[in-house]
Formats: C-alpha cells, structure tokens, sequence
C-alpha cells in the first residue's frame, strides 16, 4: 500500500546546507547522509515522476514550489513576455530541442596561438565588460564597446573566430556522417 501523497514543499529542514544534520524522528530518525544512495547508478532517474510526491521529480529543484519560491522580477518579465516560466517549456512548445546523435569526435585542443588568443580576448572582454556596466552615461558605454571592439581585432579575434567556427563544423560534420546526411 502506498502512503499517503505528500505535498511537494521544501522544509526548512530541506533547505539546510549543513551535511551532518540530524532527521527528526518524525522523519525516521538518523543521519541525513544515511539517505543518500551509496551505488554510483540511480535506480530511478531523478527527473523521473514520482508517484509519492504527486508526480513532481525526485529532484527537488524541478519542484513547481521550488520554482514559485525562486520568482523574481526577471523570471515574471520572461513569463509575461513568451508565455512560460521555463526557456526550456518555451524551447519545447516551439519544438525547438532535438537529440543530437552521439560521435566519436573529440574537439581538437587549442594551438599555442589560438589559446593566447582566447586568453587575451577573455581578458580584453572582461575588463571590457566591468567598465560598461559601470559607465555612467550611454556616451561612456558606447566608447568602451567601441574600443572593445577594436582592441579584440588587433589581438586576433577574426583568426580566433575561424578556428571555433572550423571546430564546430568539423563537429555538425562528424554528426552528419554518423545520421547518414
């Protein structure tokens, strides 16, 4: 017999951090850690429904609580905007996700080149990036891009852009072979 369907909310209990915490009796006693698998392979998936907890997942981030504890301003604009909380519930109502097919392609590393190249332009977009979000006027903003822009080509931005571009389709290509297209 099961036992009665519980409501899928996150306790104080739940939301505690701390590894070595104590169940209460009323949960069954024991170490909190006690509960935890101790096989390196799930026996149920953890996005899986789950008939005890009304259907929701084992995985308590993907709880309709969880995600209606975690509105914000930003999550409601998104929602009011495109009609769903999720990108992805969004992504899927446009059947805009697919499986891509598994290959045996592995991305070649950077050339010495193409990593400082990545490391300058990381640096050069970062220090960039703190400036504008600071910038007081949409003048200072403006030049800081600008000079962003012209900084990330004199440091090999288009080679750069090549590469990653060769990489993946390199990849779209490995995918390809392996659908028969």
């Amino acid at each position: 017999m099961l036992p009665a369907l519980r409501k899928t909310d996150l306790t104080e209990f739940g939301l505690s951090t701390d590894p070595d915490k104590v169940a209460p009796d009323s949960m069954g006693g024991g170490n909190w850690s006690d509960g935890a698998q101790k096989i390196n392979y799930p026996l149920i998936h953890s996005d899986d429904p789950n008939a005890l907890l009304n259907g929701e997942p084992v995985t308590t981030t993907l709880w309709k609580s969880v995600f209606d504890n975690e509105r914000n301003d930003y999550s409601n604009q998104w929602e009011a905007t495109y009609g769903y909380y999720a990108p992805l519930d969004y992504l899927k109502s446009k059947d805009q996700l697919g499986v891509v097919v598994g290959t045996t392609y592995t991305t070649p590393a950077d050339s010495t080149d193409i990593a400082a190249i990545r490391g300058q332009l990381s640096t050069i977009t970062a220090a960039a990036g703190w400036q504008m979000i600071y910038a007081e006027t949409d003048e200072q903003f403006q030049q800081i891009w600008d000079d962003m822009k012209t900084q990330i080509v004199d440091f090999g931005y288009d080679e750069f852009v090549e590469w990653d571009m060769q990489v993946t389709q390199d990849w779209c290509d490995a995918v390809k072979a392996v659908r028969g297209n």
